[in-house]
């Protein structure tokens, strides 16, 4: 589903605008501080440039970060670089799927 560089959320969205219900992932999500919607906006910019290879998405590194403070005018505190690390950390390890029923052994 995320494909397209859609998160699940702006999923959701677009089927609460096109039919007006709210589906349950959305009524359930946990809000985002206000004090932290700026690092949750900072890691999402960083994360549409995340490198991809043929063994699937990689890490953003320091380096990725510092570049993209140039980029944008702006040197994040040390506690926000640690945060966009985390939260790549937990985007990397993120279950993509539900689990495969396991298979019966064969008779």
């Amino acid at each position: 589903m995320e494909s397209d560089g859609a998160t699940l959320r702006q999923h959701l969205e677009v089927v609460v605008k096109r039919f007006g219900i709210i589906p349950p992932e959305l009524a359930q999500a946990p809000k985002c501080p206000p004090m932290a919607a700026h690092v949750w906006r900072y890691f999402s910019d960083l994360s549409r440039g995340r490198p991809v290879t043929e063994f699937g998405e990689g890490r953003i590194t320091r380096l990725d970060i510092r570049l993209w403070e140039e980029d944008e005018g702006l040197i994040l505190e040390p506690w926000e670089r640690r945060a966009i690390l985390l939260l790549d950390e937990i985007y990397l390890t993120r279950p993509t799927r539900a689990p495969a029923a396991p298979t019966p052994p064969p008779s």
